[in-house]
């Protein structure tokens, strides 16, 4: 992990947009240079996360975490 700390920080936005009764959150992350280290480790990391706070606002019980790697980490080992 601390060859990451050499590489350009990326950057994330969380928008949220009204659709009437229901919301849409949009999640950019960007600023990397290429497929860097942390482009490759956070690759699919973003739809599990996403799916959990959906989960969580829908039925008000937090998922449970406790193993789960992102799809990118469970595919290279």
């Amino acid at each position: 992990m601390a060859h990451l700390v050499t590489e350009p920080i990326s950057k994330v936005r969380f928008e949220i947009e009204d659709h009437g009764s229901m919301v849409e959150l949009i999640v950019v992350h960007d600023g990397f240079s290429g497929e860097t280290e942390m482009y490759k480790g956070i690759s699919g990391g973003w739809q599990a996360i996403i799916a959990k706070l959906k989960t969580l606002l829908e039925t008000g019980v937090a998922p449970d975490w406790q193993g789960e790697r992102p799809a990118a980490q469970r595919n290279r080992s």
